[in-house]
């Protein structure tokens, strides 16, 4: 590679400009990890924000109840409120699999975010459907196309 210090430069687009990553879902419930966040998205002005373990048993969007699918979205909700307060989309990983929808026991991590496939397929379907539904009537069809979504972190993985 040549470096020529003559010519003139060009911005350099940063890869965290646009999204970054933290953590788990259920840790930005946290009132100081929200403060946290505002400093940060407004000095370094990243757009989207990435993190595991939203479909976590800790963020109870998914039970089954006498053999009815109970789903709860509150504390997805209030960490999505409070991200589009902030200035910041979701990039939203469905990951990792709630135990009442988990083929097996296996998890990964220290906080055991379940890396099954789900033992129903249908009843993932209908979770995942339900979600986004839910979000467009929230927040509307126009902001939830503007967000990235993916389906199973990192498939790649042999763990995973």
């Amino acid at each position: 590679m040549i470096v020529e210090f003559e010519q003139e430069g060009k911005a350099l687009k940063h890869v965290w400009s646009n999204c970054v990553g933290a953590g788990r879902a259920n840790e930005g419930l946290r009132a100081d990890w929200q403060e946290q966040l505002k400093v940060v998205q407004k000095e370094c002005g990243f757009r989207y924000l990435r993190f595991h373990g939203l479909l976590h048993d800790d963020m109870h969007v998914y039970k089954e109840e006498d053999g009815k699918v109970v789903l709860n979205f509150q504390y997805a909700d209030k960490l999505f409120d409070k991200l589009l307060e902030i200035g910041i989309r979701p990039f939203v990983e469905f990951g990792f699999m709630p135990g009442g929808l988990a083929s097996t026991e296996a998890t990964q991590f220290w906080w055991k975010g379940r890396i099954a496939p789900p033992k129903d397929y249908e009843k993932w379907r209908a979770l995942i459907t339900g979600l986004v539904k839910h979000w467009i009537y929230r927040y509307g069809e126009a902001e939830v196309k503007q967000w990235y979504f993916e389906i199973w972190n990192e498939p790649d993985l042999p763990v995973f």
